[in-house]
């Protein structure tokens, strides 16, 4: 089957591609703009990977900064040349169109998959508690079903306690992990330097990223237990109020030796990182759908994250990892310590972590994505 995938580069849409690719679909990845530090998007992906020259309408738009939005500019507003879309459908007779989320560049491609009859999977992230109120979510649904129909596919827990979708007969297809880069259970190791090492992503330019929250929860444990936090994201680098708190309270408390700072990795480099950590922290606030505690958990870690972030259904609570109210500092502090009080436990909750992992594989991911597109967009996909 062939597949034009319409996407703004990030690592949760690497596993998925490679899914699809190993299982000897056709792909070309377009793309306009590239975010982080994106290694998945060379060698396999070279040769799949288009990045479109934009329409002249759209620099214009992307100089709007100033209007009150939550979505930033350059991703609502991106699209491309109209002739070059045109061109890539004609050349390539795609079977499938797949997207991501509300912008310009969704529009396009399904306008262009409505001229061509081509299905089109769209692919979202609205989650219970976020800033996309129910009735924006709304005009978001039918404006991409007046461009071109789609299939709205939801990434988050539909049935999770944690998360909703407003958009009818939304499916839910759960995040996959490339499996090449897992460690064997028998391989798993914790308590280097006979510490619980805690992993979390730092970010003091953004509010609802709650680092401090966390440093703040951390502090008293560090006090009471042999443990070290290591915080991912080289926030040296954000020269804001936040990190200038940060440290102070690094300063104050003396915490030179308990929290080190970890320059950003690329993603294959992540990948085998997590390794080396006994717990995954993420603090943040309505996060829309992130892949980390998913990825820290195939590596054996339990994790922990808020009510608001859109993945937390895929963490057993009290099994897997904890899930805190949102902004709840104690709660954060409380939910920590009971994992690493008692190292066997975390062991043992690393270990079911691991297991979990297992149903987000590429094999569970792929049979869910068959049946989808069988049973929902009338196409076989072994002969398409």
């Amino acid at each position: 089957m062939k597949i034009l995938v319409f996407n703004r580069n990030h690592p949760n849409l690497h596993p998925r591609l490679k899914a699809l690719k190993d299982r000897g679909h056709q792909l070309k990845y377009l793309t306009l703009r590239k975010g982080g530090k994106g290694d998945y998007l060379k060698g396999q992906w070279a040769q799949s990977r288009n990045q479109p020259p934009q329409a002249k309408l759209s620099h214009t738009l992307m100089k709007l900064k100033n209007i009150p939005l939550k979505i930033p500019a350059h991703r609502l507003f991106s699209f491309a040349k109209g002739n070059y879309i045109n061109d890539i459908f004609n050349n390539f007779e795609p079977d499938l169109v797949t997207t991501r989320g509300f912008n310009f560049f969704t529009l396009q491609a399904n306008w262009n998959a409505r001229k061509h009859k081509i299905p089109v999977m769209n692919f979202h992230q609205h989650w219970l508690g976020s800033y996309t109120k129910k009735f924006m979510i709304k005009i978001f649904y039918h404006t991409i079903n007046i461009f071109g129909p789609a299939k709205f596919i939801n990434v988050t827990p539909i049935k999770s306690p944690y998360t909703q979708t407003y958009i009818p007969n939304t499916k839910f297809l759960p995040f996959t992990l490339d499996s090449d880069f897992v460690v064997k259970k028998n391989e798993l190791k914790f308590f280097r330097d006979n510490k619980v090492n805690i992993l979390a992503y730092a970010n003091f330019k953004q509010p609802r990223k709650r680092t401090l929250l966390l440093i703040n929860a951390i502090i008293p444990l560090i006090k009471k237990y042999p443990i070290k936090l290591h915080l991912l994201g080289n926030p040296r680098q954000n020269k804001h109020s936040r990190m200038k708190q940060f440290e102070s309270l690094v300063q104050k408390y003396n915490l030179y030796e308990k929290i080190t700072i970890l320059d950003n990795r690329s993603y294959s480099e992540m990948q085998r990182l997590y390794r080396n950590f006994d717990l995954f922290v993420l603090p943040a606030r309505d996060e829309p759908a992130a892949i980390t505690p998913l990825e820290a958990m195939a590596q054996g870690l339990p994790a922990i994250c808020s009510d608001t972030n859109g993945t937390a259904g895929y963490i057993e609570e009290g099994k897997s990892g904890y899930i805190f109210k949102t902004d709840d500092e104690e709660d954060l502090r409380r939910k920590t310590e009971k994992i690493i009080a008692d190292r066997e436990k975390l062991k043992q909750m690393g270990y079911n972590a691991y297991e979990r992992a297992k149903d987000f594989y590429p094999d569970q991911f792929y049979k869910k994505f068959k049946k989808i597109v069988e049973e929902d967009l009338n196409i076989n996909i072994d002969t398409a």
